[in-house]
């Protein structure tokens, strides 16, 4: 029996010198860093020794090509707080959690970095932030509680926002969505108390589940054409909030998306919209009782009545009346007219084309277009430039297909 038990404990032992020698045997200083070398040759920075709060993370220690920084950059006992990082160019992988809680306050990344993890600059107080054109292999919850951060420029070709990326930030006052992103994750901007203003892109097709929860300073929303889902409590607690536009591509509004938005007095929900989930409008007047009995708003501190638009037969209609809010039913075009059939126009001339609808109180959205750019542009405001002599012909059409056009020769 003491044989079989001496035996396991010689296994269990040299399992441990197997398992724990190789990361020791790796582990190599370099002046104030503690780095290992991968398979190919390059070094990952796993320890920073030094207790300077200006710091460089260099590209080459030893010879050997600086490629990343592991998780979890350590410090020793009498150092706490970083000044300024500086990312040598070389540098292409921040590691999950490798900076964060360093009150790093100002942070410079180079233009190699492809990679950061998650949590990897969480709670750090630098006051702006440029993203590489490369990194866009990006974490969650990236710069989560960097409550200093105010200013912030992401790559031009990123396609999501990941989840929590920014949550917290309760400085960050202005975003502007690259064109290519096509997702904000799941409470993205929550808690960014001070944003005021957001830029929709184009390409955008969904917005997550608590995206902008509680950014208070948020007073118009403008959703791009595009746009398809607004999941649950994506807007709720934006207390200002009093315009939102949603777009016409909308199909589905998820319950609580726009709740408790307390300054909001009137929405408009498109005819594209197929589900308008259970409290995507209103709020608490009062709680008791059960927690499901729920009051909605139904009137303003003024007395004014909180109103839903639709058209008839839709699922913003339907919401409306089966909550008792006040509905006024908007109608669709039944037909479309240019105030010109034919012009002629100049080379370098412009011409405003407007159109008018049948009935004449139609609601609904416009979208303008040349068969020929390089004769004649048009804006989605109507404005028509001749570029080169020829015939052209602009086009619009109503959000539900009904179409007018304008023949043009420019010469």
């Amino acid at each position: 029996m003491r044989r079989s038990i001496s035996i396991i404990l010689a296994v269990v032992m040299l399992l441990s010198v197997i398992c724990i020698a190789p990361a020791s045997a790796n582990a190599i200083t370099s002046g104030n860093f503690g780095y290992r070398l991968t398979k190919s040759g390059n070094a990952v920075i796993f320890n920073y020794y030094g207790n300077k709060t200006d710091v460089v993370f260099p590209a080459t220690l030893d010879g050997h090509k600086v490629t990343a920084i592991d998780t979890g950059v350590n410090f020793n006992d009498d150092y706490t707080n970083f000044g300024k990082v500086t990312i040598s160019k070389g540098i292409k992988k921040i590691c999950g959690g490798a900076f964060e809680n360093c009150k790093i306050d100002t942070l410079v990344l180079p233009s190699t970095v492809t990679t950061i993890e998650n949590y990897a600059f969480c709670g750090n107080d630098f006051e702006s932030v440029k993203l590489p054109e490369k990194a866009l292999n990006l974490g969650v919850e990236v710069f989560a509680s960097c409550y200093s951060l105010k200013k912030v420029t992401l790559p031009s070709k990123l396609t999501k926002i990941p989840k929590s990326f920014f949550s917290g930030c309760k400085k960050l006052k202005e975003i502007k969505l690259p064109s290519k992103v096509k997702t904000i994750g799941e409470a993205a901007f929550l808690g960014c108390k001070k944003l005021s203003k957001v830029t929709f892109n184009s390409k955008l097709t969904k917005i997550g589940k608590r995206a902008f929860e509680s950014c208070e300073a948020l007073t118009s929303v403008k959703l791009n054409e595009g746009l398809k889902t607004i999941c649950e409590d994506a807007f709720t607690e934006c207390y200002t909030l009093k315009k939102v536009y949603l777009p016409y591509t909308l199909k589905t509004i998820e319950k609580f998306a726009f709740f408790f938005d307390s300054a909001l007095e009137t929405v408009t929900i498109p005819d594209s919209v197929k589900t308008v989930g259970d409290y995507a409008f209103g709020y608490f007047n009062e709680v008791f009782g059960d927690d499901d009995l729920m009051y909605f708003k139904y009137q303003d501190e003024g007395g004014n009545p909180f109103v839903i638009k639709a058209y008839k037969n839709t699922a913003g209609a339907k919401y409306a009346k089966d909550n008792e809010f006040t509905y006024k039913e908007i109608k669709a075009p039944k037909k479309v007219k240019v105030n010109k059939k034919t012009a002629k126009l100049t080379v370098g001339k412009t011409l405003k084309l407007k159109a008018t609808f049948k009935p004449k109180k139609a609601v609904t959205l416009l979208k303008w277009k040349s068969s020929n750019k390089k004769i004649a542009t048009v804006t989605q405001k109507g404005k028509v430039k001749a570029k080169k002599r020829g015939n052209v012909t602009i086009t619009v059409k109503t959000h539900n297909g009904k179409k007018a056009n304008c023949k043009i020769k420019v010469v």
